[in-house]
């Protein structure tokens, strides 16, 4: 993932490496895109113009600044940075707002919003694959192994003997299905 975006103020002037590289940063591309090259170029981009002899631009004679990305996330991939005249003054900050103050009202039509584009998907419907059995009615040769063990594990709890010998008693005479009847030996 990229690094924070280097600017003059945050790239160590006495690091080779870290020196130089808010200049490489929104280069010139194609038509009216910009390029910030990947950490590791900036790097040994920086360590060349110091290796160079270069020394840091005088501030006072720059015609152009850098304006970092308002948006997104801050570091070098994000391509919204680019350089604009020296006196063009700077855009209000972008202020996320806390929706923990917001009431529940305006918080669900945030929600909603966020549905709308997507940020946030519904998540989709669950059936629900629980089986409710009576007693008269559970027949072990509709059910799959785990649903029969976890029907027995139910009626054990409720001391319900005569049921779980019924069970047991349909599946010997049934599948046989061995998850079953290993795990209710002698019942």
């Amino acid at each position: 993932m990229g690094q924070k975006i280097p600017t003059r103020d945050n790239c160590n002037p006495d690091d080779p490496y870290e020196a130089f590289q808010w200049l490489f940063v929104a280069l010139p591309f194609v038509g009216d895109q910009t390029f910030t090259p990947q950490d590791d170029i900036l790097r040994q981009w920086s360590k060349r113009m110091a290796d160079l002899g270069f020394e840091q631009p005088d501030p006072a004679k720059a015609k152009i600044k850098l304006r970092p990305a308002r948006r997104g996330p801050e570091h070098t991939l994000n391509g919204l940075s680019d350089w604009v005249p020296v006196d063009e003054p700077d855009p209000e900050p972008v202020i996320i707002p806390d929706v923990g103050l917001y009431t529940r009202n305006e918080q669900e039509i945030i929600a909603e919003q966020l549905r709308y584009h997507g940020v946030v998907k519904d998540e989709p419907k669950q059936e629900s694959t629980a089986r409710a059995y009576s007693l008269d009615q559970f027949d072990p040769s509709d059910a799959t192994p785990s649903e029969v063990n976890g029907y027995l594990k139910g009626i054990a709890s409720q001391g319900n003997w005569e049921e779980m010998q019924r069970v047991i008693a349909a599946e010997m005479t049934g599948k046989k299905r061995d998850q079953i009847l290993r795990k209710w030996p002698g019942v």
